[in-house]
């Protein structure tokens, strides 16, 4: 299978086997529940993958709290668990289950809040929101 790509103007065809593609997309879907973000564990342990096919990969770690030209290297974020529950305690977000479900350098909570108060925290578009309070709502989840 051909594939091709661009790197400014020039353009490239590379020719992908369809057991390279197998390949990629197991590695893929290895890679994908990694709860990782700029600093941490999920990062060194998505390099660690990475680097049993890229054997010239060489990984330095720079403490935190380094500057770096204009930056300086935040603290490693780390998350043990997080999840809302409705009001039967069922866990209706579960990072556990999904780690998109949680927005990087989140701080800690531990709170009671009305669905409308949750509705103003969630990063996501009203329209989502509403789809997906419906879909809770339809499956008892939630009261609307």
């Amino acid at each position: 299978m051909m594939s091709s790509y661009s790197i400014g103007s020039k353009q490239t065809e590379v020719n992908i086997s369809d057991s390279a593609g197998t390949s990629m997309h197991a590695l893929a879907t290895q890679l994908c529940p990694i709860n990782r973000s700029i600093t941490g564990d999920g990062v060194r342990q998505t390099l660690l993958m990475l680097g049993k096919y890229l054997r010239e990969l060489q990984v330095y770690e720079i403490p935190s709290g380094t500057t770096c030209f204009d930056w300086t290297v935040p603290r490693e974020w780390r998350v043990r668990d997080a999840w809302i529950k409705d009001a039967a305690g069922n866990k209706v977000v579960d990072f556990a289950a999904n780690n998109l479900h949680l927005i990087r350098y989140s701080t800690p909570a531990e709170v009671s809040l009305s669905l409308n108060k949750i509705s103003e925290s969630i990063g996501m578009k009203k329209s989502h929101l509403e789809q997906a309070l419906q879909r809770l709502a339809a499956a008892g989840l939630v009261k609307m």
